[in-house]
């Protein structure tokens, strides 16, 4: 099942073929990016997921994105 994997924005790594790599940006926009690639693709919210613990970086708001992502799909 594919994922969609959440990179900072000068991060130079993409996973591979099997994931979709989305970059920060403003949350509201993320938000829409990624609630529209998780409608086409049919990937649930806990397909989320970030980089790694330094990627997109421990000050996200990454609950904040979760809880957004998980009110879209309920």
């Amino acid at each position: 099942m594919q994922k969609i994997i959440v990179h900072s924005s000068g991060c130079s790594a993409v996973e591979s073929t099997s994931t979709l790599n989305v970059f920060v940006k403003d949350i509201e926009e993320l938000v829409e990016e990624v609630y529209g690639l998780m409608k086409q693709y049919s990937i649930p919210f806990y397909r989320v997921e970030p980089h790694n613990a330094s990627c997109p970086g421990p000050g996200y708001p990454w609950e904040d994105l979760e809880y957004q992502l998980f009110v879209l799909t309920h």
